[in-house]
């Protein structure tokens, strides 16, 4: 298969083309009106026909370059989202099914009591590497996707809707609001399998993991990363990598 043509040969093949169309207008018309004063009526009929054939032909050729190039673009969006939700009735939050009675969409600084709860659905559009943390009100990360302890390989979610905290042992999982007050923060960072950001998954990989279990295990740079640092790192790969790398947040407030 051929490779698809570059973006500055097709501006140089649309001006070109543009050219030519307007000389071929200036001429044809030149020659029609010959035809109409009575010159050479069998040569300029001859030269009309085939100029007519020849730009037909190179308006197909045009039309198709031009239809093919939105559907290119359109492949390579990717986008994400992140929505939060709280059981219809809070006291199932106690119960071994949260959802019983249905949800409510949270939206962002939603005012969420101690002793609730909450669950979370990412929607990406295409198959992604995805992090989903979470950052209290001190300000530190923690990582609750991917939740393996230590990331030694690039691991990604197929496209479409996912819930967090996944079903467990047939039991409907929450993120329990304990007493520890305060703002609560969410962050899904979204990363398109192709994306060229290395310093960013690293940094991401070094992100402490939620289990309770992986608490000795220690970043391997010595220091939690910050949001900061996040940040830092979103722009410098947003930069060079297309499409873009995607980081959503969403807070409550837990009191």
């Amino acid at each position: 298969m051929a490779a698809p043509l570059g973006q500055p040969f097709l501006c140089a093949l649309t001006i070109a083309f543009s050219k030519f169309c307007s000389g071929y207008v200036f001429s044809l018309s030149r020659e029609i009106h010959k035809l109409e004063t009575g010159g050479a009526v069998n040569r300029t009929y001859k030269w009309v026909r085939r100029s007519l054939v020849i730009g037909f032909t190179l308006g197909m050729i045009s039309n198709g370059v031009a239809d093919d190039r939105p559907n290119k673009v359109g492949q390579q969006q990717f986008s994400a989202q992140l929505t939060m939700y709280t059981p219809s009735v809070p006291i199932d939050c106690e119960t071994s099914n949260p959802w019983k009675a249905g949800r409510w969409e949270l939206a962002g600084g939603a005012h969420v009591p101690s002793g609730g709860c909450i669950g979370l659905q990412i929607t990406i559009s295409h198959e992604a590497i995805v992090f989903l943390l979470h950052e209290g009100g001190s300000g530190k990360l923690t990582r609750f996707l991917p939740s393996t302890c230590l990331l030694t390989e690039r691991t990604s979610m197929d496209s479409g809707e996912h819930w967090f905290p996944q079903p467990r042992d047939g039991r409907e999982q929450i993120i329990f609001l304990d007493h520890d007050a305060g703002v609560e923060t969410f962050h899904l960072v979204a990363l398109p399998e192709n994306a060229s950001a290395e310093s960013l998954l690293k940094l991401l990989a070094d992100v402490p993991a939620s289990d309770p279990s992986c608490e000795k295990i220690k970043p391997a740079t010595g220091n939690a990363p910050q949001f900061g640092d996040l940040i830092q790192l979103m722009d410098s790969a947003n930069a060079v990598s297309q499409p873009s790398v995607q980081l959503l947040s969403e807070s409550l407030i837990h009191y």
